[in-house]
């Protein structure tokens, strides 16, 4: 085996590099480790997202008049 170079900390763009970490990986829209992967939008998932509003909206449609009701 060889052995391995050292690092010349004085060739690295510090403000480079700053840019690409993060505190929170969660929220990075690109894969954070080697295994990982992107999660990207699906047409699938946007049509849900779609879904779920449409029913919250009736819910509360039909929650504000039964209390309409309630109160004549």
């Amino acid at each position: 085996m060889s052995k391995p170079k050292p690092v010349d900390i004085d060739k690295i763009d510090l403000i480079r590099m700053r840019d690409r970490i993060t505190d929170i990986p969660g929220i990075i829209e690109y894969a954070h480790s080697v295994g990982g992967f992107s999660i990207v939008p699906t047409q699938e998932g946007a049509i849900k997202g779609q879904a779920m509003k449409a029913m919250e909206e009736q819910t509360q449609e039909q929650m504000d008049q039964i209390l309409g009701q309630m109160r004549t």
